[in-house]
């Protein structure tokens, strides 16, 4: 292995799980340098350490591709302004992070900001924090509980929107989501059938890229698949979850099947 080069060394840690990385680091010097000068391409998974992670331990990976900071509710906004090359944060239930430290991660790759950014759990962030990850491609908000309607005309440029759990009670705007290929509105309490009526309205001129919808445990009925059905040409829609939607019956299920033989339904009466 002391005959490998830096480069090839870091193509085999790169298989590694974070644990035995940092031990490929104490073998010795060669392997060392190899470990951080090839840190820019690993993936790091701190949740199994989130009890003892603090900023200061971040720091030291400051130039990783991805990190994994689930649950490590220690570490706060100050130390997101040195994750210069991040493409994928986890930053759920990392409680003291606020919209201060999410106007940091406009920073990362030059002004791009990063692919992918969960951010659930985090209460303190509101609608002005989520402008700094408007561009990301994967982003997730379950459980934030102060993000509001006004969020969709900011996150126009997200491909993936994950808004389980949260308390917003209003949807207009929703059309904003010109680029959504997946929308995940589970267990909103608030989402009911006119959310069909709002994502596709029978005067629109244009149709939504939404591929995707997922209104698991909402108070969707069979009225709402009905106004769905008989506006279906009007989607680019291939899934719909409805589980849990327990006003759903066999027959609205069916009936918005018929005719529509591409689109796959999950309920709890069936996966067609």
């Amino acid at each position: 292995m002391e005959s490998l080069s830096s480069d090839v060394l870091g193509i085999v840690f790169v298989f590694l799980d974070t644990r035995s990385l940092m031990r490929a680091s104490l073998v010795n010097n060669l392997w060392r340098f190899s470990v951080f000068d090839n840190m820019h391409n690993f993936y790091i998974n701190l949740y199994p350490f989130r009890n003892v992670v603090t900023d200061e331990i971040v720091l030291k990976f400051s130039d990783v591709k991805g990190i994994n900071l689930y649950g490590c509710r220690k570490i706060t906004d100050s130390v997101l302004e040195y994750l210069h090359r991040i493409e994928h944060i986890n930053l759920t239930q990392c409680k003291d992070i606020t919209d201060v430290g999410l106007s940091r991660l406009s920073t990362y790759r030059d002004g791009k900001g990063p692919r992918t950014a969960l951010l659930e759990g985090l209460h303190e962030i509101t609608n002005d924090g989520i402008k700094h990850v408007r561009d990301v491609d994967i982003l997730s908000l379950r459980y934030c509980k102060n993000i509001t309607s006004d969020c969709f005309s900011i996150l126009s440029n997200v491909r993936y929107l994950d808004l389980r759990n949260t308390r917003m009670t209003k949807f207009d705007g929703i059309r904003n989501l010109k680029n959504t290929q997946v929308l995940v509105l589970s267990n909103s309490f608030h989402v009911r059938d006119e959310i069909f009526e709002t994502l596709y309205p029978v005067d629109a001129d244009d149709i939504l890229p939404l591929k995707r919808l997922y209104l698991a445990n909402c108070r969707i009925t069979d009225n709402g698949l009905r106004y769905l059905s008989d506006n279906f040409m009007s989607t680019n829609l291939e899934l719909l979850n409805i589980e849990g939607c327990g006003q759903v019956t066999d027959l609205g299920v069916a009936n918005l099947k018929d005719g529509n033989d591409d689109l796959k339904i999950y309920s709890d009466l069936c996966c067609l």
